[in-house]
Order: C-alpha cells, then sequence, then structure tokens
C-alpha cells in the first residue's frame, strides 16, 4: 500500500511486535483502509481488536488535531487521543513524543517498589541478588536507548539501591563498592551495575543499527540527530565485560583498607576457589552475607576504626581486655578474654564437624545429631577404630603438648592420626601450620612405641576466622578420607560464628 509516513523515498506503513500493531496513514481515509485491512486478516485467524487498548491520533504540522466527524464514520470504532492524552506502546506512554522525565520517574518508582518488596522476603543471599537482577534490574533494562538516562540519574539509581540494601541490613555503607557488582566466582556478590548494563545495552545498540544493511535502520539512523539515547556514547570498558570486572577487581586490590582481603586470598598457600566458595553457594542469609563481606573489608565500627577513620575517639584500646587496639582482627580472633568462651566455641564447632564424620564414615557410630547440637563423648571405638576427643594422651615422660583435639586410631592398620584444628587470624595461617605441625612430634614418637604403632601423623586442619581456607586443608582432609565437600560445612560454621561474636562484641558497652 502506497501511504504511510514518507521519509526518505520509502513508505513506513505499520510497526509489528507480536500482536501490538502500530499503522501510519497519511489521511484518515487511508487509515481506515488499513483498519479494515487489519481487521479482516483479524477475523481470519479468529482474534479480536482489543477496543479499550485502541487510539487513533491525528497530527497536523506536529500538532494534535481531534475531528469528531471522522470518528462517527469508523468501523470498528476508535476513540482518537486528545492532545494531553498518552498512549501506552511496548511498555512507554506516549503522545506526540515521549515524556522522558516524567517516564524515568515513574520507572525509578516502580524499581523502587519492587526493591523494597525483594529485600522483604525471606531469600538466601544468592536468591537474593537474582531476584534484583532480573525482576528488579530487569523492570528498567527495555528502557535502555529508548529513554535519555544521564550518568547522574543511573548512579543515583546505583546508590539507591545500595542505601536500600543498607537500610535492610544487607550490605553495609562503608564496604567494597566494586566488589558488590563483581561475579561470585570473582569474590564479589554478583549485583548488577545498572550504569555499566545500561551503557553497555546502548552501546551494543548503535553498534547493531549501525552495522545493518536494512533500509529502514539506515534511514532511521541517518535521521537520528539528538532525539534519542543511541547518540550518546560511553566508556569502551563498560561494553566490554572483562575489562570491566578486571577493572573493579584492580580498584578492589588497590584500596588501602577494602584491598587486604582480595591481596590475601590471591597469595599462594591459600586455596582461592575454597576462600570464596561460600558466595557461589549464596546459601548465608544475605544479613550475615553483607555482614562477613564488611569484617573481610575492614569496616566494622571498632574503636581502632571510629579513632583512625572517624577522628571521632582518642582511646582505641579493647573495651574488654583493655590491653590491645580494638582493630577487627583483635575482635575475631586475638581477645584474651574471648580465648576460653567464644573463641573456643568456635574451634569446637569445627573439630565436632571432624569428629562426627570420622565417627560416620568409620562406622563407630551410625548417625549423630547437627554439629551445633552433637555433644562428642570423649573415647568411642568398634572393632577397627578408637576416636578420642580431647583427650591427654598419657606417656611415660612429661610432655608438654599431649593433648590433641581429636585421636584417630586405626586397629587394623597400626596408624593413628593425631588431629589439630585451627581457626587464626587469616595473615597468620602458615605460621600456625608450622607451629601446629610440630607441636606434636614428641607425642608421635612416645606414641608409636608405647601403642606399637606402625605410623604417627599429625594432620592440621585450618580455616581462618574469616572462612579463608589454606591449601593444606583439602589434602589432609584427604588423608583422613573425608571428602572435600565437608568444607563447606566447616566455612560455613566458622562464618556464622565469627559474625555471632562479632555483633556480640560491639554489644558491649565501650
Amino acid at each position: 500500500m502506497s501511504t504511510g509516513y514518507k521519509l526518505d523515498g520509502m513508505n513506513f506503513t505499520h510497526l509489528l511486535y507480536m500482536d501490538d500493531l502500530k499503522l501510519f496513514a497519511s489521511s484518515a481515509i487511508n487509515l481506515q483502509k488499513m483498519i479494515n485491512i487489519v481487521h479482516d486478516f483479524s477475523t481470519d485467524i479468529q482474534m479480536s481488536f482489543g477496543l479499550d487498548k485502541c487510539k487513533i491520533i491525528n497530527m497536523i504540522k506536529g500538532k494534535v488535531h481531534v475531528d469528531q466527524s471522522e470518528q462517527i464514520h469508523q468501523s470498528p470504532k476508535i476513540d482518537q487521543m486528545e492532545d494531553t492524552e498518552i498512549y501506552r506502546y511496548l511498555g512507554i506512554n506516549q503522545n506526540i513524543k515521549i515524556d522522558h522525565t516524567k517516564l524515568k520517574d515513574d520507572f525509578m518508582e516502580i524499581y523502587n517498589k519492587r526493591l523494597e518488596t525483594v529485600l522483604k522476603t525471606k531469600l538466601n543471599s544468592i536468591n537474593l541478588i537474582r531476584a534484583i537482577n532480573s525482576w528488579v534490574v530487569g523492570s528498567l533494562s527495555y528502557t535502555y536507548g529508548l529513554l535519555k538516562w544521564s550518568q547522574t540519574d543511573l548512579e543515583a539509581l546505583d546508590r539507591q539501591t545500595r542505601t536500600t540494601m543498607t537500610k535492610y541490613r544487607m550490605h553495609h555503607p562503608r564496604a567494597c563498592t566494586e566488589r558488590l557488582y563483581l561475579p561470585r566466582r570473582k569474590g564479589g556478590r554478583g549485583l548488577l551495575n545498572i550504569q555499566k548494563l545500561h551503557n553497555s545495552q546502548v552501546t551494543k545498540l548503535q553498534k547493531y543499527f549501525n552495522r545493518s544493511d536494512l533500509n529502514i535502520h539506515n534511514i532511521i539512523t541517518s535521521h537520528n540527530f539528538e532525539y534519542t539515547a543511541l547518540k550518546e556514547t560511553y566508556e569502551e570498558r563498560f561494553s566490554d565485560n572483562t575489562r570491566f570486572v578486571n577493572q573493579a577487581i584492580e580498584s578492589w586490590k588497590n584500596k588501602s583498607l577494602h584491598g587486604k582481603y582480595p591481596q590475601l586470598i590471591d597469595e599462594v598457600h591459600i586455596n582461592k576457589e575454597k576462600s570464596i566458595a561460600y558466595l557461589r553457594r549464596g546459601e548465608l542469609y544475605p544479613e550475615t552475607e553483607g555482614f562477613i563481606t564488611a569484617i573481610q573489608d575492614g569496616v566494622i565500627a571498632t574503636k581502632n576504626h571510629q579513632k583512625y577513620i572517624f577522628k571521632s575517639l582518642s582511646d582505641d584500646k579493647c573495651r574488654l581486655c583493655k590491653e590491645k587496639s580494638e582493630t577487627i582482627e583483635h575482635v575475631i580472633g586475638s581477645c584474651s578474654i574471648l580465648a576460653n568462651t567464644e573463641y573456643l566455641n568456635r574451634h569446637n564447632q569445627v573439630a565436632k564437624i571432624i569428629y562426627s564424620q570420622l565417627a560416620v564414615q568409620n562406622k563407630i557410630l551410625q548417625h549423630v545429631e547437627p554439629y551445633y547440637k552433637f555433644n562428642p563423648e570423649p573415647v568411642i571405638e568398634n572393632n577397627n577404630f578408637k576416636m578420642l576427643w580431647d583427650r591427654q594422651i598419657i606417656t611415660d615422660k612429661t610432655i608438654d603438648h599431649n593433648k590433641p583435639d581429636i585421636v584417630l586410631q586405626n586397629k587394623s592398620t597400626d596408624e593413628t592420626f593425631l588431629i589439630e584444628i585451627g581457626v587464626p587470624l587469616s595473615h597468620n595461617l602458615s605460621r600456625v601450620y608450622m607451629e601446629k605441625s610440630r607441636k606434636y612430634k614428641n607425642v608421635e614418637i612416645e606414641l608409636k612405641r608405647i601403642w606399637k604403632q606402625k605410623k604417627v601423623t599429625t594432620i592440621v586442619l585450618l580455616v581462618s576466622a574469616t572462612g579463608v581456607i589454606d591449601k593444606t586443608l583439602q589434602p589432609n582432609l584427604e588423608q583422613l578420607n573425608i571428602h572435600p565437600s565437608i568444607i563447606n560445612m566447616i566455612q560455613k560454621a566458622v562464618i556464622l560464628q565469627t559474625c555471632n561474636i562479632t555483633r556480640k562484641f560491639l554489644n558491649y558497652q565501650q
């Protein structure tokens, strides 16, 4: 049909997406003919017009013109739009033009309502982030390239997201921003960055139109002066996801406070994959995940932090022991007052996991309660194995260190394992491993002689107070025939206890 909107010698008669159709005609008569054709086709395939959703807009010299006489003769009858009336086409309210400011406000309101709704749920961390990325951020995605979002608008949306997460205790306000947007496999929390997503999608859309060989695309591109967002240009890093991630990681590492954790897990003696495995599983509550992230980032409001960062205190001595500076490291692993209570309980949680696993796999016990309810017997055994829990080993001569956490004796092979558990601070993992490895050398010699064993071996199992996994943990577990998947349970137990210790500590009066 040689009617429609003429541009550069080409007739634009319609836009069709699924069941949404927009018709263009040069006159009311031609428009009626086109409507009749569409009506006939729709009738043939047993479809009908949704007249309550249909509208006609008549534009003359750039202004809306309403002529009721034309409407009387229409069949089917479709109402004409007033100059102030809007029509929703493919989710975008429009009239003779798109009101970008009003639409952005509307979409931001929808975004914030959805975000609040998701954050009120009881989803675990990974599913909460997935819900935000798909349902909340998705409410904006299809506006990219249609609405003119400024970089200030996008930064404000990202900031509002973080602020709302802080309101629901799922993100610490001083935690590393870059880390929040990094993939979980890289040690981040996997939240989509709205600014990066927008700029990347618009850049890809620009490239698509510029490379297209369709006449309609070429004509539209040539006439797209400053009317749409497709004329904007953005930094190349936004369209290259690998580059964006690498730059975010580099920025994270270069921060004096936040950068300690990523630098640590990159050290040669650390199992990085296992150390960030809790993030990939995402099974912690969002509040807990946000809190352990803040601990790792070193932004908890200890007295040391208040003295040197906030400049609000002059004395940073620990509120409990009154001896050392109250840093986050001191709180989670160095306070003498907590050593025989909170730290010991955390240590014993890990030891119970190992003890119960060995007892079941060696058929000494048929089943055990969850580790947090489990109370180990001091001595258990069957025909092939014997296990001791926190028992002093009697020897012929005095030995200073004679009380390993767990002793496992294999009666059939005359082999004994002295198992030592440790939950030190992350930067002390190597030192503690060496100390504990040498600690029971004298006991090994005496046990081999007194118990008539062919071999006595000390096995050291370490995980740091913040869940960092030493590279020795997995091979040492394998020596005990324990499947490496147990590391996930150990890591989770330690993280939960560390968060609990820190919360309780901060509630003590300064």
